[in-house]
Protein backbone atom coordinates (compact mmCIF):
# COMPACT_ATOMS: atom_id res chain seq x y z
CA UNK A 1 0.00 0.00 0.00
CA UNK A 2 1.64 3.19 -1.16
CA UNK A 3 2.34 5.54 2.05
CA UNK A 4 -0.08 8.29 2.62
CA UNK A 5 0.65 12.18 2.91
CA UNK A 6 0.41 12.01 6.56
CA UNK A 7 2.48 9.50 7.01
CA UNK A 8 5.08 10.89 4.81
CA UNK A 9 4.79 13.88 6.73
CA UNK A 10 5.25 12.49 10.35
CA UNK A 11 7.94 9.85 9.24
CA UNK A 12 10.21 13.20 7.84
CA UNK A 13 9.51 15.77 9.96
CA UNK A 14 8.17 14.41 13.65
CA UNK A 15 9.78 11.37 13.77
CA UNK A 16 13.75 12.29 13.96
CA UNK A 17 13.17 15.64 15.20
CA UNK A 18 12.72 14.98 19.23
CA UNK A 19 15.83 16.45 21.18
CA UNK A 20 16.36 12.88 22.57
CA UNK A 21 16.44 11.19 18.79
CA UNK A 22 19.02 14.29 18.42
CA UNK A 23 21.44 14.11 20.97
CA UNK A 24 20.96 12.07 24.80
CA UNK A 25 21.63 13.50 27.70
CA UNK A 26 25.17 11.38 28.44
CA UNK A 27 26.33 13.57 24.79
CA UNK A 28 24.71 16.54 25.85
CA UNK A 29 26.74 16.72 29.29
CA UNK A 30 30.26 16.35 27.54
CA UNK A 31 29.85 19.25 25.48
CA UNK A 32 30.63 20.79 28.87
CA UNK A 33 33.94 21.55 30.61
CA UNK A 34 34.99 18.50 32.99
CA UNK A 35 34.15 20.47 35.77
CA UNK A 36 30.77 21.74 34.96
CA UNK A 37 29.42 18.05 33.67
CA UNK A 38 28.29 17.47 37.08
CA UNK A 39 26.52 20.85 37.89
CA UNK A 40 22.62 20.58 38.11
CA UNK A 41 21.87 23.16 36.19
CA UNK A 42 22.89 20.68 32.78
CA UNK A 43 19.72 18.44 33.60
CA UNK A 44 17.52 21.61 33.86
CA UNK A 45 18.99 23.25 30.65
CA UNK A 46 18.66 19.75 29.03
CA UNK A 47 14.97 19.52 29.68
CA UNK A 48 14.71 22.64 29.06
CA UNK A 49 15.30 22.56 25.32
CA UNK A 50 13.77 19.27 24.92
CA UNK A 51 10.47 21.43 26.28
CA UNK A 52 10.99 24.28 24.12
CA UNK A 53 11.59 20.88 21.04
CA UNK A 54 8.29 19.51 22.06
CA UNK A 55 6.86 23.08 21.44
CA UNK A 56 7.79 23.44 18.08
CA UNK A 57 7.05 19.64 17.36
CA UNK A 58 3.42 20.61 18.08
CA UNK A 59 3.69 23.29 16.03
CA UNK A 60 4.71 21.26 12.79
CA UNK A 61 1.94 18.72 13.88
CA UNK A 62 -0.72 21.34 14.00
CA UNK A 63 0.71 22.63 10.39
CA UNK A 64 0.02 19.21 9.16
CA UNK A 65 -3.16 18.70 9.93
CA UNK A 66 -3.94 22.00 8.19
CA UNK A 67 -2.41 20.90 5.25
CA UNK A 68 -4.33 17.59 5.36
CA UNK A 69 -7.25 19.58 5.76
CA UNK A 70 -6.61 21.99 2.65
CA UNK A 71 -5.92 18.45 0.61
CA UNK A 72 -9.06 17.26 1.58
CA UNK A 73 -10.81 20.58 0.24
CA UNK A 74 -8.96 20.46 -2.74
CA UNK A 75 -9.85 17.13 -3.97
CA UNK A 76 -13.57 17.90 -2.94
CA UNK A 77 -13.44 20.83 -5.50
CA UNK A 78 -11.64 19.04 -8.16
CA UNK A 79 -14.73 16.27 -7.81
CA UNK A 80 -17.52 18.96 -7.80
CA UNK A 81 -15.93 20.38 -10.70
CA UNK A 82 -15.93 17.12 -12.40
CA UNK A 83 -19.62 16.42 -11.20
CA UNK A 84 -20.84 20.36 -12.79
CA UNK A 85 -18.77 19.08 -16.21
CA UNK A 86 -20.88 16.22 -17.00
CA UNK A 87 -18.02 13.59 -16.18
CA UNK A 88 -19.73 10.81 -13.88
CA UNK A 89 -19.03 6.58 -13.62
CA UNK A 90 -14.99 7.27 -12.59
CA UNK A 91 -13.60 4.13 -11.86
CA UNK A 92 -10.96 3.42 -9.18
CA UNK A 93 -8.32 4.42 -11.85
CA UNK A 94 -9.73 7.65 -13.03
CA UNK A 95 -10.25 8.54 -9.12
CA UNK A 96 -6.45 7.85 -8.63
CA UNK A 97 -5.56 9.53 -11.49
CA UNK A 98 -7.70 12.74 -10.59
CA UNK A 99 -5.90 12.62 -6.96
CA UNK A 100 -2.86 12.55 -8.76
CA UNK A 101 -3.28 15.70 -10.63
CA UNK A 102 -4.42 17.03 -7.62
CA UNK A 103 -1.07 16.68 -5.94
CA UNK A 104 1.13 17.53 -8.74
CA UNK A 105 -1.22 20.95 -10.45
CA UNK A 106 -3.27 21.52 -7.29
CA UNK A 107 -6.86 22.03 -8.12
CA UNK A 108 -7.75 24.39 -11.08
CA UNK A 109 -11.20 25.75 -12.82
CA UNK A 110 -12.78 24.10 -15.81
CA UNK A 111 -11.29 25.49 -18.79
CA UNK A 112 -14.22 23.40 -20.87
CA UNK A 113 -17.88 24.64 -20.13
CA UNK A 114 -20.40 21.63 -20.58
CA UNK A 115 -22.10 23.60 -23.70
CA UNK A 116 -18.51 23.29 -25.52
CA UNK A 117 -18.38 19.39 -25.31
CA UNK A 118 -19.45 16.76 -27.39
CA UNK A 119 -22.88 14.56 -27.36
CA UNK A 120 -23.53 11.26 -28.14
CA UNK A 121 -24.94 12.69 -31.43
CA UNK A 122 -22.28 14.68 -32.67
CA UNK A 123 -19.42 12.78 -31.51
CA UNK A 124 -20.00 9.80 -33.33
CA UNK A 125 -19.81 11.41 -36.72
CA UNK A 126 -16.38 13.08 -35.84
CA UNK A 127 -14.94 9.56 -34.71
CA UNK A 128 -16.14 8.07 -37.85
CA UNK A 129 -14.11 11.48 -39.60
CA UNK A 130 -11.44 10.25 -37.55
CA UNK A 131 -11.70 6.84 -38.66
CA UNK A 132 -11.88 7.57 -42.24
CA UNK A 133 -8.43 9.89 -41.93
CA UNK A 134 -6.62 7.02 -40.63
CA UNK A 135 -7.14 4.92 -42.90
CA UNK A 136 -6.41 7.06 -46.09
CA UNK A 137 -3.30 7.62 -43.97
CA UNK A 138 -2.43 3.96 -43.89
CA UNK A 139 -3.37 3.40 -47.21
CA UNK A 140 -0.75 6.00 -47.79
CA UNK A 141 1.65 4.42 -45.84
CA UNK A 142 0.99 0.79 -47.52
CA UNK A 143 1.38 2.35 -51.27
CA UNK A 144 4.68 4.67 -49.81
CA UNK A 145 5.93 1.07 -48.62
CA UNK A 146 5.06 -1.17 -51.25
CA UNK A 147 7.13 1.70 -53.80
CA UNK A 148 9.86 1.41 -51.49
CA UNK A 149 10.15 -2.50 -51.46
CA UNK A 150 9.88 -2.21 -55.41
CA UNK A 151 12.80 0.15 -55.39
CA UNK A 152 14.91 -1.98 -52.73
CA UNK A 153 14.24 -5.02 -55.24
CA UNK A 154 15.05 -3.93 -58.40
CA UNK A 155 18.61 -2.67 -56.65
CA UNK A 156 18.93 -5.89 -55.13
CA UNK A 157 18.42 -7.62 -58.54
CA UNK A 158 21.00 -5.46 -60.29
CA UNK A 159 23.68 -5.85 -58.02
CA UNK A 160 23.38 -9.65 -57.76
CA UNK A 161 23.36 -9.81 -62.21
CA UNK A 162 26.55 -7.10 -61.68
CA UNK A 163 28.24 -10.16 -59.07
CA UNK A 164 27.81 -13.01 -61.24
CA UNK A 165 28.13 -11.36 -64.55
CA UNK A 166 24.46 -11.19 -65.94
CA UNK A 167 23.71 -7.70 -67.52
CA UNK A 168 20.27 -7.26 -69.27
CA UNK A 169 20.61 -6.88 -72.58
CA UNK A 170 19.20 -3.87 -74.47
CA UNK A 171 15.67 -4.45 -76.79
CA UNK A 172 16.67 -6.23 -79.95
CA UNK A 173 20.15 -7.14 -79.06
CA UNK A 174 20.78 -10.66 -79.65
CA UNK A 175 24.53 -10.88 -77.81
CA UNK A 176 25.26 -9.62 -73.91
CA UNK A 177 28.26 -7.13 -72.89
CA UNK A 178 30.97 -9.95 -72.83
CA UNK A 179 30.24 -10.92 -76.11
CA UNK A 180 30.46 -7.09 -77.29
CA UNK A 181 33.87 -6.73 -75.45
CA UNK A 182 35.20 -9.74 -76.98
CA UNK A 183 34.62 -8.99 -81.16
CA UNK A 184 35.68 -5.27 -79.78
CA UNK A 185 38.91 -6.94 -78.98
CA UNK A 186 39.02 -9.00 -82.11
CA UNK A 187 38.62 -6.34 -84.04
CA UNK A 188 41.35 -3.81 -82.26
CA UNK A 189 43.75 -7.24 -83.09
CA UNK A 190 43.14 -7.62 -86.58
CA UNK A 191 43.37 -4.22 -86.85
CA UNK A 192 47.02 -4.10 -85.87
CA UNK A 193 47.94 -6.95 -87.47
CA UNK A 194 51.23 -6.37 -89.93
CA UNK A 195 48.29 -7.09 -93.23
CA UNK A 196 46.11 -4.01 -92.00
CA UNK A 197 49.18 -2.11 -91.49
CA UNK A 198 50.55 -2.95 -94.61
CA UNK A 199 47.21 -1.83 -96.77
CA UNK A 200 47.33 1.46 -94.35
CA UNK A 201 51.00 2.21 -94.97
CA UNK A 202 50.33 1.32 -98.56
CA UNK A 203 47.15 3.97 -99.17
CA UNK A 204 49.44 6.59 -96.89
CA UNK A 205 52.60 6.21 -99.17
CA UNK A 206 55.99 5.03 -97.50
CA UNK A 207 56.74 8.62 -96.64
CA UNK A 208 53.63 9.75 -94.22
CA UNK A 209 53.93 5.74 -92.96
CA UNK A 210 57.27 6.72 -91.31
CA UNK A 211 56.32 9.78 -89.95
CA UNK A 212 53.04 8.54 -88.37
CA UNK A 213 55.62 5.09 -87.14
CA UNK A 214 58.27 7.59 -85.84
CA UNK A 215 55.62 9.68 -84.04
CA UNK A 216 53.11 6.99 -82.63
CA UNK A 217 55.47 3.72 -82.12
CA UNK A 218 58.00 3.13 -79.93
CA UNK A 219 61.99 2.89 -81.71
CA UNK A 220 61.21 -0.66 -81.83
CA UNK A 221 58.11 -1.05 -82.87
CA UNK A 222 59.09 1.20 -85.48
CA UNK A 223 62.23 -1.20 -86.74
CA UNK A 224 59.89 -4.04 -86.44
CA UNK A 225 57.24 -2.81 -88.49
CA UNK A 226 59.29 -1.10 -91.39
CA UNK A 227 60.96 -4.14 -91.82
CA UNK A 228 57.66 -5.84 -92.39
CA UNK A 229 56.65 -3.26 -94.81
CA UNK A 230 59.87 -3.31 -96.85
CA UNK A 231 59.34 -7.01 -97.57
CA UNK A 232 56.03 -7.07 -98.32
CA UNK A 233 57.15 -4.42 -100.97
CA UNK A 234 59.83 -6.38 -102.46
CA UNK A 235 57.76 -9.15 -102.90
CA UNK A 236 55.13 -7.20 -104.51
CA UNK A 237 57.38 -5.99 -106.88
Amino acid sequence: MAPSEVSILANFLLSPSPLPTIISLEKFTELFPKRLRSHPQVRVLYRELQHIRSQDLDLVRENIDKEIWRGERQREALRSAKRATGVSGMDKHDKLETEMDIQLFGPGEPTISPKDMHTLASVLPEMGNACSSMEREIEAADAEAARIFADLSSTVGELSDLRYGKFNKPAGVATNAVEDAIAGLKELENACSPSALFTTFKMMGLGRALIYLKVHRTKKAVGSTEYSYKQQLNSSE
